[in-house]
Formats: structure tokens, C-alpha cells, sequence
């Protein structure tokens, strides 16, 4: 199996926070065109983050502290609403609760300094 190159990698995180920064129908027709639950949106930037993907991608350069910094606020945040407590956060009506607008808010600008890490 191939090895899937670090650009490859950072194009992959970028469209997972991309569809966290994104308007409820945005997020909803991603959703229903790949046939999954909302609780996916948190579940992709949580693997990536496990994996270890972040410091593989500072590793190689294409990662500034900055950007780490913001998309490892926007993992606990997102994995904070990731509850039982929250669980109507994670049904399809969720999307636009207030909750979502400071995840959304802390998704643009993890894709704001992601951006900045390649310039």
C-alpha cells in the first residue's frame, strides 16, 4: 500500500475543516451525498488528530505552530460538544445551533492559519 504523502495529508485536513467552517446546508448536502452522520464531521479532525497527522505536517514544513495551535483549539472544542450532554449538537437539526457558530468560528480560522503555513 502507498504511503500517502504529507501534501496529500495537509489537502485531506484542509477539507475537514473546511466542511467544519462551513454553513449548515454546506455540511448537511456533504453529509447526505456521502451517506453520514453528522457526528462524522467531528470524528474525521478527531482521527486526524490521533493519528499523529499534525506533527507529521509540522515535521515536514507545511504546518506552522500557529496552524497546530488552531486546529488542536478546534479538536477540543469539537471533542468537548462530542457528549452525551450534547447529542442534539450531532443530529442533522443540530447544525444550526449556537454551538455550531463558535465550531464554525474556530474552524475558519484553523483554515486561515493552514493557509498562512503555505505562503
Amino acid at each position: 500500500m502507498r504511503e500517502i504523502s504529507p501534501a496529500e495529508l495537509l489537502a485531506q485536513l484542509r477539507e475537514e475543516v473546511e466542511l467544519l467552517a462551513a454553513p449548515p446546508d454546506a455540511q448537511l448536502a456533504w453529509l447526505r451525498r456521502e451517506r453520514l452522520p453528522v457526528d462524522e464531521l467531528a470524528l474525521q479532525l478527531d482521527d486526524s488528530v490521533q493519528i499523529g497527522w499534525l506533527d507529521r505536517l509540522q515535521q515536514s514544513g507545511l504546518l506552522g505552530e500557529r496552524a497546530v495551535g488552531e486546529l488542536l483549539a478546534l479538536h477540543a472544542a469539537v471533542m468537548n460538544l462530542l457528549t452525551d450532554e450534547h447529542q442534539q449538537l450531532w443530529a442533522d437539526e443540530g447544525l444550526t445551533e449556537s454551538e455550531w457558530l463558535g465550531l464554525r468560528e474556530l474552524a475558519g480560522r484553523a483554515v486561515e492559519a493552514i493557509g498562512a503555513s503555505g505562503s
